[in-house]
């Protein structure tokens, strides 16, 4: 059986690669002319920066990791600190961190909310300058929160809400875990109480909403409430 050009329609030897007439080569004659598949698989195609969702890495809730550790789009575990007035209760030390940290951005206020573990271990650290480190401290973490919002809302003209998820009393090894980062060992002994509150912060713009979690650890001092760290996180 021969061959037969389809370009100028020739007979050629079956063994022939190429027309003896035109000179057209078999093999891409066949490539050339061969039926496209009807539905081909199309192969999968890479996001598109311009079409990647902004903003940082989403973190599953309550995986906390120490702050030293902590990158961008991770969760940080900070030294986060505040406090609250006499008599008052943890759900105003909620009120004042959503307030100080996320609302006004006043993080000057910080550090005389702070418990008194954390201020001493500022203070033996940085002397007179402890009061401004630690102010520093909860600025340079919640510029990255308070950036996240606006940059995910594409504004910095929203409303900031939060809701107290749940508190509970912390274990006596999650509460020494808490505290040895700032007390000695023999120094344990004199906090029976620490708490934790979780916390949903939520910024809305019209129909849009992005939220965040905090988790705020609470001291009792001297009857008061006070803040010693926050895990905070997407």
């Amino acid at each position: 059986m021969s061959k037969i050009c389809s370009l100028c329609g020739t007979h050629n030897d079956d063994n022939a690669t190429a027309c003896a007439v035109c000179g057209a080569a078999f093999d891409e004659l066949v490539a050339e002319f061969a039926p496209a598949e009807s539905n081909p698989t199309p192969a999968p195609q890479a996001v598109k920066p311009s079409e990647r969702k902004p903003g940082f890495i989403f973190i599953i809730k309550k995986n906390i990791i120490p702050i030293s550790a902590a990158v961008a789009g991770i969760l940080f575990l900070i030294i986060l600190i505040s406090c609250v007035s006499a008599g008052g209760g943890y759900r105003s030390v909620t009120k004042k961190t959503v307030e100080y940290c996320y609302k006004s951005q006043k993080y000057d206020k910080m550090p005389k909310l702070t418990s008194r573990i954390v201020r001493d271990s500022f203070e033996e650290r940085f002397n007179e300058q402890a009061d401004e480190e630690l102010s520093e401290k909860f600025e340079n973490t919640f510029e990255y929160y308070v950036g996240y919002f606006e940059n995910e809302l594409e504004s910095s003209n929203y409303s900031i809400k939060y809701k107290i998820e749940k508190e509970k009393n912390l274990s006596k090894t999650k509460r020494e875990e808490v505290l040895r980062k700032y007390i000695n060992e023999d120094e344990l002994k004199d906090y029976k109480l620490v708490k934790e509150v979780d916390v949903t912060v939520t910024a809305k713009k019209g129909p849009y909403s992005e939220e965040q979690n905090l988790i705020l650890y609470l001291v009792k001092e001297k009857g008061s409430w006070k803040i010693i760290d926050v895990a905070a996180g997407f």
